[in-house]
């Protein structure tokens, strides 16, 4: 309605002036359609710089996010800086049951913040301020359907992280991911060699072992290797990733 104010102003505005013969006709005629055309102007700057006709809003909502990470032994919560800033980052995350990679609106007006909790369930909490056109009245018979009725002010999102998950950038993700992989193989290599070195001893001290006793002795070599994996890998995870923040947060 506002656009047909405006298009009225000028219309009455321009017959006054134009069409009209008599001086007093078109500075009264004219003089209303000035008036209709600046009051429009006026109110459409209003609504667009001070949001004139709209109400202030907060939302609220929480919800849960899973790791970045397929990994059992570690929980990963990713960040992409924008523009290589240090300041401005993206978040990447994941939807518990989902592959689907989620992430950060990429704005000036969204501000992240990570905040370590006791909980064993890690949130998302999003907090979104923007301004809504009035629903009913003057404001709103004028301005729906030509302004946008939801304007954002700004967006907090708080991630709540459990004490054992780590945060790191996708380039420091994928230099542990690739470091992971190089200790995996390296682990095999060794658990072959000494599971080939304990069954080659106990059939040096016994060399009338039968086959069956040489696969038993086979099958616990292997498991107390696989023992001996699980208590390490707490400790070998954890340099790992220790090594991972001390990388560049961006690959040159």
């Amino acid at each position: 309605m506002i656009l047909v104010l405006l298009f009225v102003g000028v219309v009455i505005f321009v017959a006054g002036f134009i069409i009209l013969d008599k001086s007093w006709q078109r500075w009264l005629i004219g003089g209303i359609g000035l008036i209709f055309l600046f009051s429009s102007l006026i109110m459409m700057i209003g609504n667009d710089k001070e949001h004139w006709g709209m109400t202030r809003h907060v939302t609220k909502s929480t919800e849960r996010i899973a790791s970045v990470s397929n990994q059992k032994s570690f929980s990963l919560l990713l960040y992409e800086p924008i523009r290589k800033s240090k300041y401005e980052q993206v978040y990447i995350y994941k939807h518990p049951g989902e592959n689907r990679l989620m992430h950060t609106q990429p704005k000036l007006s969204v501000t992240n913040h990570v905040i370590y909790q006791l909980s064993k369930q890690a949130t998302l909490s999003i907090s979104t301020k923007e301004w809504r056109l009035k629903r009913t009245g003057v404001w709103h018979f004028l301005f729906a359907g030509v302004t946008d009725e939801k304007q954002e002010i700004s967006v907090t999102n708080a991630f709540c992280l459990p004490k054992n998950w780590h945060v790191l950038s996708r380039d420091q993700a994928n230099w542990l991911s690739q470091h992971a992989k190089n200790k995996e193989r390296e682990a095999t290599i060794k658990g072959k060699a000494e599971i080939s070195d304990a069954v080659q001893q106990e059939r040096m001290k016994d060399p009338t072992m039968t086959p069956k006793q040489i696969s038993d002795l086979e099958l616990q070599a292997k498991k107390q290797f696989k023992e001996k994996t699980i208590t390490q890998e707490p400790k070998v995870v954890a340099k790992l990733i220790n090594q991972a923040k001390r990388q560049p947060v961006v690959s040159e």
